[in-house]
């Protein structure tokens, strides 16, 4: 999905509607997380929605610590800062 989509909290500013779709699904899953482990229920999220919510888990590590710290933070305990995974 190309369209854009006014982002009106930024003056002028826009991103694509899939971009702008994913975001919102990061909203959604985080906050019913957070909703749930607040009353103590385990919550079931949608495979589609996790997997939405993971790809913009890894472009948001991959932008603010590189490839390789990245990789190293998911195969190598040893080398790896798991902080490079936490994102939000």
């Amino acid at each position: 999905m190309t369209r854009l989509v006014t982002v009106w909290r930024i003056e002028g500013g826009a991103t694509h509607l899939s971009d702008y779709l994913a975001t919102r699904i990061v909203e959604l899953v985080v906050h019913a997380d957070d909703l749930a482990s607040s009353v103590g229920m385990e919550i079931d999220i949608p495979e589609e929605a996790a997997s939405a919510a993971f790809g913009v888990f890894l472009e948001l590590a991959r932008a603010r610590s590189g490839d390789v710290a990245v990789v190293r933070a998911f195969a190598r305990r040893e080398r790896g800062d798991a902080e490079v995974l936490r994102v939000l």
